[in-house]
């Protein structure tokens, strides 16, 4: 499904902003996640469970980067450099068939 097509404008675009904005606010981003996966399946389905792990992969370096050293910036780069490139390396396999 791509962003241009019927069913994405008229199908699936519709039902899930209906859904998010009946949500309650805290569900909302679960939500909008679990949608997301839905539409990366449609189209690519085989590389799911590289973009799950990179989701959660991503969060735990969001965490180390946010509570693990709060006043020592040397270690928030390290931890911000890993994850840039962890997502460069995911997104230079799925092109480049590496993985």
């Amino acid at each position: 499904m791509l962003f241009n097509s019927l069913i994405f404008l008229f199908a699936f675009l519709p039902l899930v902003l209906g859904i998010y904005f009946l949500l309650q606010n805290k569900l909302r981003n679960i939500f909008l996640l679990v949608a997301s996966l839905v539409f990366y399946a449609w189209g690519e389905g085989d590389m799911v469970v590289i973009m799950i792990f990179s989701i959660c992969l991503n969060y735990v370096f969001g965490l180390l980067i946010n509570t693990e050293f709060p006043l020592n910036n040397h270690f928030r780069k390290k931890w911000g450099g890993g994850g840039n490139a962890f997502n460069w390396y995911c997104n230079q396999s799925e092109h480049f068939n590496l993985l």
